[in-house]
């Protein structure tokens, strides 16, 4: 599109200066050619040159080839030799609209007086000098006799024709010009736009993009800088994830050590029989048992961490359900279980007749991560507080939540065991898939667990009526 209005452009340029030359040349060609004074000095001129070149070549009035030479020599005019009797010359430059028998025609209106002087049986005066001194009918004197002259001289076609070239070749240029402008411009986009993205693939990958324009190559440009912005978030992703799998191998390698070469010394110890009673041997293989459980534990962990976070994503089956059945099942049987264990447990629960889109497997995984880290780690001696409610939006253009917090004082051995955190990343990722949020506070006595998902959108009813009549 902004190659058509560059041309529009130019072709509006050119016809503007080719307005404004033609304008020049009009007044170039009146104050040079056709103002009175120009022409009467322009026409005196030639009558003198004429008269020179007669008398130099000594040129009868009948010698045309002589005459149509000076002609040649002198472009552009038009010429008549006779007198009262007739003509004897005629030839050269015709304005347009006039023909030549009406120039002779012309000539002859001005003889009037008489003479009686005769020449070739006709009688009456064959010239009347004094009548032709000055103006375009003159009289000449020529080798056999004088005669009248006349003559129109146009020279300033020939300075319009050379102006008529020089005004399209000016156009031409100004439109070329234009054009090259626009075309030099978008060139110059293009090589600024190819610096960068050889930058970029250089190593540079922070360099930015330089865009300007809403035309086709500022859309491009948009694009490079938008994909070497998706790259660098990925890149960051990944060296994030790869971090973040250092850290845990780093972390987990040493809390697998530990148990493991703690059940190593404990398994030599009875390979040894380095044990004085049956009872410290049945002591020897508790510790044993004790820290094979905690190797288990530690490779669930690990195996729930890779499930969620490694490997190909899995797609989920999301569905609409009922969120005061399907939570109020899920809490139930979780706190029942904790109260199977001794567990102290108060629950608050407010959610009534509201919906909620997820993926109940994820969903159960979710709760039973929550619900098995409590059980590792808190205080059966302190209630543990569960709350579940539907929380309003404050934002009409957003769905309402279902939000749920845990509170859990933590136990005396749960404080002195290292935390990997993978239960706690595992139940963010989770959480954050099904499109709900994950956060969690621990001051060393309290941890607080609190997670959400937002609140299906209900159709009403006569809307849904309507749009089944719509479909039939």
């Amino acid at each position: 599109m902004k190659v058509v209005t560059s041309v529009v452009i130019g072709l509006l340029l050119a016809f503007a200066v080719y307005a404004g030359l033609n304008k020049l040349e009009s007044a170039l060609v009146y104050n040079y050619y056709t103002s009175n004074k120009a022409y009467s000095q322009s026409l005196d001129n030639s009558f003198a040159e004429l008269r020179e070149y007669i008398k130099k070549n000594k040129i009868s009035s009948t010698n045309s080839e002589a005459m149509q030479k000076w002609l040649e020599e002198n472009p552009y005019t038009y010429l008549v030799v006779y007198d009262n009797y007739g003509g004897y010359f005629e030839d050269g430059w015709v304005a347009e609209g006039k023909s030549r028998s009406t120039k002779i025609e012309t000539a002859k209106t001005t003889i009037t007086e008489s003479t009686d002087k005769e020449k070739d049986g006709k009688s009456g005066p064959r010239l009347t000098a004094d009548k032709h001194i000055n103006g375009n009918d003159r009289v000449v004197s020529f080798s056999d006799d004088d005669y009248y002259v006349y003559m129109e001289i146009y020279r300033e076609e020939g300075f319009r024709r050379i102006m008529k070239i020089v005004e399209l070749i000016v156009g031409f240029i100004v439109i070329l010009g234009v054009v090259m402008a626009y075309t030099t411009s978008i060139t110059a986009r293009i090589a600024d736009i190819s610096k960068d993205v050889t930058r970029i693939t250089s190593g540079d990958i922070n360099a930015d993009i330089q865009t300007s324009g809403s035309d086709e190559i500022g859309v491009l440009a948009d694009g490079i800088d938008n994909m070497r912005y998706s790259l660098i978030e990925r890149l960051e992703g990944e060296k994030a994830a790869w971090d973040a799998n250092s850290r845990l191998i780093t972390s987990m390698s040493h809390d697998i050590r530990t148990p493991l070469t703690s059940l190593v010394g404990y398994l030599d110890i009875i390979e040894g029989g380095k044990y004085e009673s049956e009872d410290e041997l049945h002591q020897y293989i508790q510790a044993c048992r004790n820290k094979a459980f905690q190797l288990k534990d530690l490779s669930d962990k690990l195996f729930q961490y890779f499930l969620v976070f490694g490997g190909k994503k899995n797609p989920q089956k999301l569905e609409v359900l009922d969120g005061d059945i399907l939570f109020q099942q899920l809490l139930t049987e979780h706190v029942a279980e904790l109260i199977s264990y001794g567990y102290i447990v108060t629950m608050d629960y407010e959610i009534a007749g509201r919906l909620v889109e997820t993926d109940i497997s994820s969903l159960r995984r979710l709760f039973d991560n929550i619900f098995s880290n409590i059980m590792k780690y808190a205080d059966k001696r302190k209630a543990i507080k569960v709350r579940a409610i539907t929380k309003p939006s404050e934002d009409k253009a957003q769905s309402d939540e279902f939000v749920f917090r845990v509170e859990n004082r933590i136990s005396h051995e749960a404080k002195q065991v290292e935390s990997t955190q993978i239960g706690v990343m595992t139940c963010e990722k989770i959480a954050k898939d099904l499109g709900g949020k994950y956060a969690w506070s621990d001051d060393g006595e309290l941890y607080i667990t609190e997670f959400s998902f937002p609140v299906h959108h209900e159709v009403a009813e006569d809307e849904k009526v309507e749009g089944d009549e719509k479909e039939a």
